[in-house]
């Protein structure tokens, strides 16, 4: 993250302030050179965004955005199995020896 903050700051996109809430964390804020770079990459991301969608169904895209919820599903669902598997103290070694 620091490398990214150094190359904003080197490129004049960013620039760093004093922050109020921390005094050995200064903020990065966007200088104006930033904003229209970062407003250009947006709309361009938006075009190429539709671009890519034209002609898409809207079942294959419900799809697609269900597999990450599918996903997360499934992932939860091992770990509450795993956590009830493993018993009272978590299936660390040696605590159910007597």
């Amino acid at each position: 993250m620091r490398r990214i903050a150094t190359g904003l700051v080197r490129d004049g996109l960013a620039e760093l302030r004093d922050n109020p809430d921390h005094r050995t964390s200064p903020l990065l804020v966007l200088t104006g050179d930033g904003q229209r770079t970062l407003a250009a990459v947006t709309a361009r991301a938006t075009t190429a965004h539709g671009a890519m969608g034209r002609g898409s169904r809207r079942a294959i895209w419900a799809a697609v955005r269900g597999v990450p919820r599918r996903l997360t599903r499934q992932t939860d669902a091992w770990a509450d199995t795993a956590r009830a598997h493993a018993g009272p103290t978590g299936g660390r070694a040696g605590e159910d020896e007597v």
